[in-house]
This record gives structure tokens, C-alpha cells and sequence, in this order.
């Protein structure tokens, strides 16, 4: 899981960024928090490639700390998040 924040006075079109993640994993799991724009990300990209996938988009985003599993790499589970 991967949550990286991004500025909710940016406007996101939510599909569009759903689409450019499964088009690099086509499993991946996207939400997006609407009042804060917080952009949750289940994935086995790495952090480095979401954020690039982001950046293509024009989305500025930063990973947080604010998920237990912060700082995983793509696919690493150390087994505590179920």
C-alpha cells in the first residue's frame, strides 16, 4: 500500500489516474479521499514508480508516513497489515 498526499485544492480526475496505475498494474487498488485528496494506493509498484506515474499526470504527490506499511517497497509485506 502506498498513500501519498496531494493538495486538495488540485483538481483530480480520479479515473484518469485509476487507468494510468492499472495500465502499469493491472491489479492495483486506488482510492482517493475527496476532502482531503489523499491518494491510496494497493499496488506492487514501488513508491519511485507511482510517484512517476503521478508526475506524467501532472499530479504533484508526496508519499506519507501516515499508513502502517509506509515505506514498503512494491510487493514487500512483512505479514502485520491483516
Amino acid at each position: 500500500m502506498s498513500t501519498h498526499n496531494s493538495p486538495a485544492t488540485q483538481p483530480l480526475n480520479e479515473q484518469l489516474l485509476v487507468d494510468a496505475l492499472r495500465n502499469a498494474d493491472p491489479d492495483a487498488t486506488v482510492s482517493i479521499e475527496s476532502a482531503t485528496g489523499q491518494l491510496n494506493v494497493s499496488t506492487v509498484l514501488s513508491q519511485h514508480d507511482i510517484l512517476e506515474i503521478l508526475g506524467g499526470l501532472g499530479v504533484l504527490a508526496a508519499p506519507t508516513d501516515s499508513h502502517p506499511d509506509a515505506g514498503h517497497q512494491g510487493g514487500q509485506c512483512c505479514g502485520s497489515c491483516g
